[in-house]
């Protein structure tokens, strides 16, 4: 198991030697596309995995020239991945099932995207329906624990009943705390408590799969440190569990 955390696209990375780091590339604020890649290739001299996670590059998006700007942008950061790239799981415009010209073009981009580097999709935009999108869609799956719990899912009983098939596919997990609405609405992505649903799920998820890479995705880097120990703490005693058979 490798152990990391998130930043933004031309952010510092803080802690010293993480495991692994996501470099999140918003389109909404402008994106970094190449401060993304100028990141990727400064921890890759230092040995450490980047995984890109775009967002707001629909891979659905139909208007011509936006899904041009949109591929231009995803195929740019696939032929510069030497991990695969996490991107969302979408909806249509009015939050319906991916159906018809929508789940054509996600399709489709996929497909071009994986030309160049793996994709593993996360459960983001409609949690409640992922299950049935993973097995339509996902070689490669990103389990991300906050999500469950903010869309009002039990994340302890999620992991517990995810199917064996689902289960091994994946290979990112998010974690983050679900703890209400930030300054900016956003409900998770809160830093870990000791005793956090959120910490409970990944250590009963680990128990069945622990051949995955985690990556902590909380927006107050002040507890960066603490949240990854307490992960780390878990991780440990998976570890013990497995080679001493208890």
């Amino acid at each position: 198991m490798l152990v990391g955390y998130g930043i933004l696209a031309g952010e510092t990375v803080k802690v010293s030697s993480p495991g692994i780091v996501q470099i999140s590339v918003f389109k909404e604020w402008d994106g970094n596309i190449s401060g993304a890649v100028n990141t990727s290739t400064y921890l890759k001299s230092l040995g450490i995995p980047a995984v890109f996670h775009p967002v707001g590059y629909f891979l659905s998006e139909t208007r011509e020239e936006v899904r041009r700007q949109n591929m231009d942008a995803l195929l740019y950061l696939a032929k510069h991945s030497t991990q695969p790239m996490i991107v969302h799981d979408e909806t249509t415009p009015w939050s319906t099932p991916l159906v018809g010209q929508y789940e054509e073009a996600y399709e489709e981009a996929l497909k071009k995207i994986t030309e160049h580097c793996p994709v593993s999709i996360e459960n983001a935009s409609n949690t409640l329906d992922v299950t049935r999108f993973w097995h339509r869609f996902a070689s490669s799956i990103t389990l991300d624990i906050g999500h469950v719990q903010a869309a009002g899912i039990d994340s302890e009983t999620f992991v517990e009943e995810l199917d064996s098939d689902l289960c091994s596919k994946v290979e990112f997990i998010h974690v983050h705390r679900a703890n209400g609405p930030h300054y900016n609405g956003v409900t998770d992505h809160w830093g870990l408590t000791p005793n956090c649903k959120e910490l409970k799920a990944l250590r009963k998820f680990l128990k069945r799969n622990s051949n995955v890479k985690i990556i902590l995705e909380i927006i107050n880097k002040d507890d960066v440190r603490e949240s990854l120990a307490l992960i780390e703490d878990v991780v440990r005693e998976v570890n013990y569990a497995v080679n001493t058979g208890n």
